[in-house]
């Protein structure tokens, strides 16, 4: 939080909000690779279906659950993250569903366990420089 900010009370607030949000991430980085491999591969309108669905799924949750709306708690910071959570969660599921049809691209976890000399060497030449710079 430092690196954003010197305000104690942003900082105090913040932590919470990273700590439960930080879930979200892991589904976020396997969605997000796998609705670029959907636009790629000529999937743009669905892509787009589901990203945009995450989007609605997220303001309404953060209505509700910042400001305690339809008899839920009002959890303000705290609801904002829970929402994000949820919704990115819901997005993972969209995106493995859409990775469970055979007529698509789709990712397959023995592939990715599996290492090619060549390609790591050359994985390892060009992403090298830029992780540094990062």
């Amino acid at each position: 939080m430092r690196i954003f900010t010197n305000d104690t009370e942003l900082i105090k607030l913040g932590i919470p909000y990273l700590r439960i949000v930080s879930v979200s991430y892991l589904c976020m980085g396997i969605s997000q690779i796998y609705l670029c491999i959907m636009k790629n591969s000529g999937r743009t309108f669905r892509s787009t279906i589901y990203g945009s669905t995450t989007v609605v799924i997220n303001l309404i949750l953060n209505t509700v659950l910042i400001f305690g709306l339809f008899g839920m708690p009002k959890l303000e910071i705290s609801g904002a993250a829970i929402a994000t959570v949820i919704a990115r969660i819901v997005e993972l599921l969209l995106v493995l569903l859409e990775n469970q049809k055979q007529d698509v691209v789709r990712i397959r976890i023995n592939y990715l366990m599996h290492r090619e000399k060549e390609l790591w060497k050359d994985f390892l030449h060009y992403t090298t420089p830029v992780l540094a710079c990062e």
